[in-house]
């Protein structure tokens, strides 16, 4: 599979797959915040939806970008 990023996809039992948002492959991922937003360096009050769906190499916050675990 050509993709333009390195989202990791999971093959789940019964055939079916699913991508990972960039942030859940990325070491500056903390974990879920408060209202299961999750959290990460760059936005410790909850990563915008909109980011964690973008390109690998977009900046996130603050000069911190994506770095894959």
């Amino acid at each position: 599979m050509n993709q333009e990023n390195s989202f990791k996809d999971t093959l789940l039992l019964g055939g079916d797959k699913f991508t990972l948002p960039k942030c859940m492959v990325c070491k500056n991922f903390i974990g879920d915040g408060n209202d299961d937003t999750g959290i990460c360096s760059a936005f410790p009050e909850g990563i915008p939806e909109h980011v964690m769906w973008e390109q690998e190499d977009a900046e996130c916050n603050n000069g911190i970008k994506f770095e894959k675990v």
